[in-house]
């Protein structure tokens, strides 16, 4: 495409991420080559690169027993579950909400951070964040087994949905039971 002098053009051009970069940086390179002028004389190549980071948004969650708890518990016994959630992605989730699911073979007696709000088998928490990369929430939650409980085992989920992160980027939902 030729150019009069002092004239430019301009390309717009998008790309997909496909994959992340080592280093979470992607480089983009445009570069002038095999330019003349109107006699036909080479000119100097021009090259400029332009840098995007490439984030990689991501979060776990466990529940386990609590460490000092036993694995088994009788009608009348309290029973803890230690729930983790962790920012295993790169960026920063300012917001990450919490759901802990139980069934009818436990009554909840307490949490070491209060619930938000908690119904006869639900507890939810609105933010346990911000969670920056690599940091987690640690949640012991204490349950009692009722005198009604005819069940030899329970379930007992913990869940956190999608949310999104510092950029505004999309980060996936995590699960345990």
């Amino acid at each position: 495409m030729p150019l009069a002098p002092s004239e430019g053009a301009t390309f717009t051009l998008t790309y997909r991420v496909t994959g992340r970069p080592s280093g979470g940086i992607a480089v983009n390179t445009a570069e002038t080559s095999d330019v003349r002028d109107t006699l036909g004389n080479p000119i100097p190549g021009e090259r400029d690169d332009a840098l995007v980071r490439v984030t990689a948004p991501a979060r776990t969650v466990t529940k386990s027993l609590a460490p000092w708890q036993a694995p088994q518990a009788y009608v009348g016994d309290q029973v803890a579950f230690r729930i983790v959630v962790t920012n295993s992605g790169d960026t920063t989730q300012p917001v990450v909400a919490l759901t802990d699911t139980f069934d009818g073979a436990l009554e909840f007696v307490s949490a070491s951070v209060p619930p938000t709000a908690h119904g006869a088998s639900t507890l939810s928490w609105a933010n346990v964040g911000p969670l920056a990369p690599g940091a987690s929430a640690t949640i012991d939650v204490t349950f009692t087994v009722p005198a009604a409980t005819t069940a030899s085992t329970t379930r007992n989920r913990v869940a956190v949905p999608a949310g999104v992160d510092e950029n505004d980027d999309p980060v996936p939902s995590a699960e345990d039971e």
